[in-house]
């Protein structure tokens, strides 16, 4: 029979429709995964990018690179050995001027300030007889004059290395690129030749040379800009 116009739905009717739609729902809820409302959103992977290798203590650990190739080029020195070669101006005059103010010194308790056994006298501190007045001649005081003297060139190629690898470090070089730039620098064919005829004087020089540099450069800024160098006037 045809249900009159405006006539509400019976309610057996009604519990039927309501009995689908459940069941299509229920339905759709099983399809759909579940969604956490807790879950974290997903990190994007993290960028695998290579950092230069660095030491623990960074600074030790140069040194010590710098030492080793220095200790073995001085093997010599361990039986005794002067590390100069015999045909340079150690032997002739350098070793007996270092010897004799060392001697001096002891018996006067200061610099001798003149020696009396050359053309009858003549000034030593002023006529420049070595290195009286620099640091190392203190070692000879406490130590043979020859084993002092190899000290000084052992020490100074060691500085040498370790200044260079300062300098670089300042300039935000790598660690590896750093130690590497002082090896080149301290073994260097002119630098390392000064042992041979016993140039200490330019060693001492030239080991300074970046000390010198970095104390003139300009100070790094807070922001991590390069230091600008200044001329070194010498």
């Amino acid at each position: 029979m045809e249900r009159p116009r405006g006539q509400e739905p019976s309610a057996e009717g009604a519990r039927v429709c309501y009995g689908r739609k459940s069941v299509v729902e229920s339905q759709l809820r099983v399809e759909m995964p579940r969604r956490n409302k807790h879950a974290s959103p997903k990190k994007a992977p993290a960028s695998t990018t290579s950092t230069a290798f660095e030491p623990r203590h960074p600074a030790l650990a140069a040194t010590g690179c710098f030492a080793l190739w220095i200790a073995i080029l001085s093997i010599p020195m361990l039986s005794g050995a002067f590390l100069a070669s015999p045909f340079n101006d150690q032997y002739s005059s350098g070793y007996a001027y270092r010897a004799w103010a060392a001697e001096w010194w002891k018996k006067l308790g200061h610099i001798p300030l003149w020696n009396p056994e050359i053309f009858g006298g003549m000034p030593f501190v002023g006529g420049m007889n070595g290195d009286v007045l620099y640091p190392t001649a203190w070692l000879r005081l406490v130590m043979p004059t020859h084993i002092a003297m190899n000290l000084g060139f052992v020490v100074h190629y060691v500085l040498a290395g370790l200044f260079t690898y300062w300098f670089l470090r300042r300039w935000r070089v790598s660690w590896t690129g750093a130690v590497v730039g002082g090896l080149a620098y301290q073994l260097a064919g002119v630098i390392g030749s000064y042992v041979s005829p016993g140039h200490d004087g330019k060693l001492f020089v030239t080991t300074m040379l970046y000390v010198t540099t970095a104390l003139r450069a300009v100070s790094v800024f807070g922001n991590g800009s390069v230091c600008v160098l200044t001329t070194v006037s010498s």
